[in-house]
This record gives C-alpha cells, structure tokens and sequence, in this order.
C-alpha cells in the first residue's frame, strides 16, 4: 500500500510539514519572549490594510521605545472599528520591539501625554480595569 503517488508528491508534503514546524517554532519563541520581558507603550495607527478574503487586517503602529521610533505591526478582525491616528496600549517585548500585541480593548485616553521611553510595566492608571 502506497500513501504517495509520486516522490515529488511525498518531497511536497515534507516541505510543507518543515514549514509549519518552523512556524510553530517561530511562534512559541516570540511567546516566550512576551512573557520573559515585555512592556506597554503607547503606539499611534499610522496604516490599515485590509484583506476581504481572510476578513482580517493588518495595522502599522508607529512607537517609542527606548529613545528610538518603531514601526510595527498587529493583525486584527473586522470587530474593531479603527482610524489612523487612534492610539492604542501595546504590550512588547524587552528585547524586540518589533514583537509586540496591540491591546484592543484598551484606547488611549486623549489625556495620557507622558509616555516613559523605556514603557510601564503594565497598563498605566488603572485603564485595564475598565475593560
């Protein structure tokens, strides 16, 4: 009993199967880092860009961090409501940036001026108890 046609078809699935794992892999490490070290900042939509056959979307953030701006990206569904310009808290990691997790839930009050180069610890004021 056979379970590939073909060599080619049997190479295919190993390339596949390489793949995933190195995105599985790629994943659980970006995981571990967030919970090693991260941080929240403040970050500003600066791009929307929707895709209408995944109904998702990916967001450009502009953020400070560290005495140096970042330009990074969060993924969302079509249940937020965004505009250019919004601010959001975003959670990231120590040592990158780039990584990081928009808290949805949480905007940004027009108040909050003040944004500690290196960011909170966690969500400043007591702004994550109202969500």
């Amino acid at each position: 009993m056979k379970f590939f046609k073909s060599k080619e078809q049997r190479n295919g699935i190993i390339v596949v199967g390489i793949i995933c794992l190195l995105v599985i892999l790629q994943f659980i490490r970006q995981h571990l880092m967030m919970n090693e070290c991260s941080k929240f900042t403040v970050g500003e939509i600066t791009k929307i860009s929707y895709d209408n056959d995944s109904s998702t979307g990916e967001i450009t953030f502009i953020i400070n961090m560290n005495k140096k701006k970042y330009s990074v990206f969060d993924l969302y569904g079509w249940e937020h409501s965004l505009k250019k310009g919004e601010r959001y808290f975003l959670e990231t990691a120590c040592h990158d940036p780039y990584l990081s997790e928009a808290c949805w839930d949480i905007k940004v009050p027009d108040t909050l001026q003040f944004i500690p180069e290196n960011g909170w610890d966690k969500i400043p004021y007591g702004l994550d108890k109202g969500k």
